[in-house]
């Protein structure tokens, strides 16, 4: 019993997960709260100071220093998963041990995905236009895109387009 409470792990990974998890407390959750989040974000802040200041070379992880400034400036949980997705792909194509295969797919589902997007703003622009509220309505603003993009951060996959028209 004397190693409860001890973090034996060296795996930037588990860190990061550690610390992500972190985020997903409870308010009676204080011992995530401040000792493990603490904990967590020195080591964090402390691996990015040591491969950061190093002269790589090429040899060191520079993805896995992204990986972790990206998680210390954000958690995952709050990030919009549209924006979090481009950014995997973009660090997972500059990985040594990559399939070419998957970024391929990856960057294949973002674009379709994309596409289904613009043609909902498209449609949900046009539908503005159309009744001429905003001309009537002096006092209330076109936020046609502001308001589409927020329905993207609750209702991210592609077949519930219906349903962000509408909450549009």
């Amino acid at each position: 019993m004397e190693n409860c409470g001890k973090f034996e792990s060296n795996n930037i990974n588990d860190l990061i997960s550690l610390y992500e998890a972190s985020y997903l407390s409870t308010k009676s959750d204080t011992k995530l709260q401040k000792f493990i989040r603490t904990f967590a974000t020195q080591k964090l802040r402390d691996f990015v100071d040591t491969h950061s200041n190093e002269d790589c070379g090429g040899s060191c992880d520079n993805d896995m220093v992204e990986m972790v400034v990206q998680a210390l400036e954000m958690p995952y949980y709050w990030r919009m998963r549209r924006l979090a997705t481009r950014w995997y792909i973009d660090v997972y194509r500059k990985r040594h041990n990559k399939k070419l295969v998957l970024v391929e797919f990856a960057k294949i589902d973002f674009n379709i995905v994309q596409a289904i997007h613009q043609e909902e703003l498209k449609y949900v622009s046009s539908w503005w236009r159309d009744t001429g509220l905003g001309n009537q309505l002096h006092f209330a603003r076109g936020r046609i895109v502001e308001n589409y993009f927020w329905t993207i951060g609750h209702i991210h996959e592609p077949q519930f387009g219906y349903v962000r028209r509408i909450m549009t």
